[in-house]
């Protein structure tokens, strides 16, 4: 049996705030994990896209042999879900034009993590994505600049980094907000989340915000800064009963199957409980037999508190004979005090769970036998899978992002998805202005590839981008998740 650690990255706070454990968890799960020793990857003959599934929004790319994942071996280059096939990655061309043809500067915020080390040995955790997440950012705003800036602009960078041992969640985001739009004033900010007052702040200067963390949104955030708020790798609250009717599809729930739910207590989790989880499982002839919330501390000093609502909720549902549990989205938070305590008491139901719970951070931090028989849906390849299984060749702004980091995992990901966003949408705006970015956006349609997920589509009042996913289960072989199915498209 293997003991649950915590590969802790940084502040990555659900809708509102989270747990230190969920602030730590999503955003570098994969290059915080190792595949096992013997864990051989396989293919799972995934579809390759071509044609308009297979742009990049514009930018230059072409070939470049493999090399050697940083993290610690070479990565995957399967389709998305297993390594081995003969593919390659893509690399910047040389630059249209020199930086001396830009027409002027624009200033991106860049949010970032620092005194990692210190926040990992807190929990007890190594820190293997490194302390200075700046010198990652670093070569893909160089690699913009070489290539024609955003919207012919030379990006100029402003760094905040946030220490998620300090303070509580919303003063980090009041700090973060103020060095953005008061003490170098920027025109986009690319970042976590680290609480919903971070977007209200950056909102009511008209700063676009693009949110970099798997946090779930519904369109009450999207409507209320039209414009303003972008998660390009995101599937919305409202879009994801997708996922439920996938379970149905796999099979997940049996005639024997007594349902469970477990949730953050925020009114966003309970909408999307109420609004759109119990809905579609009614559509399908199934109720929900209990349903847990658990109370979000507001700093990582009160983490604590999760282990003891753990294990009551455990209790409870094993006193009501719940054998199945869906695991409404929590960063990776609720699993990694919930299963531990399932194990413990002897609990194993069967679990349900998707992207937003960062599949390959919960095979690092719970117990595999917890995790035995349980499925899912994935939209979110350096999320759901280990690091070394990444594909190369499938996605050409995801070889893109690698190509100029050099590195597999999701920490990377955000800050090439942003930028490239970014790009995307200015390089056609005829205004550089926010209004002229929310216009090009209404505008893209399907054609931003985005380093992080499948496929996108943006259309006006679409600004949760991911379009596609795929059903996902684990493998008792590799005790890790891997895609079981082809592309799903997601209204």
């Amino acid at each position: 049996m293997r003991s649950p650690r915590i590969d802790l990255e940084v502040v990555k706070p659900l809708r509102v705030v989270l747990c230190a454990v969920a602030c730590l968890a999503f955003a570098a799960c994969n290059s915080t994990t190792r595949l096992r020793a013997g864990a051989a990857p396989v293919r799972d003959g995934a579809t390759l896209r071509t044609g308009a599934d297979a742009q990049t929004g514009g930018l230059d790319t072409t070939a470049l042999p493999e090399t050697t994942d940083p993290a610690g071996g070479t990565a995957g280059t399967s389709g998305a879900g297993g390594a081995g096939a003969d593919t390659k990655a893509v690399a910047p061309k040389p630059a249209a034009a020199p930086n001396s043809a830009l027409n002027g500067s624009v200033k991106i915020g860049f949010g970032y993590p620092k005194n990692l080390s210190a926040a990992y040995a807190a929990f007890g955790a190594n820190n293997l994505t490194g302390d200075d997440w700046k010198t990652y950012i670093e070569p893909i705003v160089s690699w913009i600049n070489t290539h024609g800036g955003i919207g012919g602009r030379a990006v100029t960078a402003v760094y905040h980094s946030t220490d998620p041992t300090a303070g509580t969640f919303q003063s980090q985001a009041e700090q973060a907000c103020t060095a953005f739009t008061q003490d170098d004033k920027v025109f986009a900010v690319i970042g976590t989340v680290l609480a919903d007052n971070e977007v209200d702040c950056l909102a009511k200067s008209g700063t676009p915000f693009l949110a970099q963390t798997a946090v779930l949104f519904d369109h009450t955030m999207y409507d209320r800064y039209p414009g303003l708020v972008f998660q390009p790798f995101m599937i919305s609250a409202e879009r994801l009963g997708v996922w439920i009717d996938t379970l149905f599809a796999q099979g997940y729930f049996a005639a024997s199957a007594k349902v469970g739910l477990v949730e953050m207590d925020t009114g966003v989790y309970h909408h999307f409980t109420n609004d759109v989880i119990k809905p579609h499982l009614s559509a399908h002839g199934v109720k929900l037999a209990d349903e847990v919330a658990f109370n979000a501390p507001d700093s990582a000093a009160g983490v604590g508190a999760l282990f003891t609502q753990a294990s009551n909720a455990v209790l409870r549902f094993k006193a009501e004979g719940i054998n199945h549990v869906i695991l409404s989205p929590t960063g990776g938070a609720i699993p990694f005090v919930f299963m531990p305590s399932a194990n413990s008491q002897n609990y194993n139901p069967r679990y349900a769970l998707n992207s937003l719970e960062v599949p390959a951070f919960v095979t690092q931090n719970a117990p595999a036998e917890q995790l035995h028989n349980s499925i899912g849906l994935g939209w979110l390849p350096a999320s759901d899978l280990f690091y070394k299984e990444i594909a190369h060749g499938t996605n050409p702004a995801e070889d893109l992002c690698y190509a100029i980091t050099r590195r597999n995992g999701d920490e990377v990901k955000r800050y090439c998805d942003g930028l490239f966003f970014l790009k995307a949408a200015l390089d056609k705006s005829p205004v550089f202005t926010a209004a002229g970015l929310k216009a090009a956006v209404d505008t893209l349609g399907t054609s931003y590839d985005s380093p992080w997920t499948f496929g996108t589509r943006f259309g006006p009042g679409r600004y949760d981008g991911a379009r596609q996913a795929r059903p996902l289960a684990f493998v008792d072989a590799c005790t890790c998740y891997r895609y079981t199915g082809g592309l799903i498209d997601v209204p």
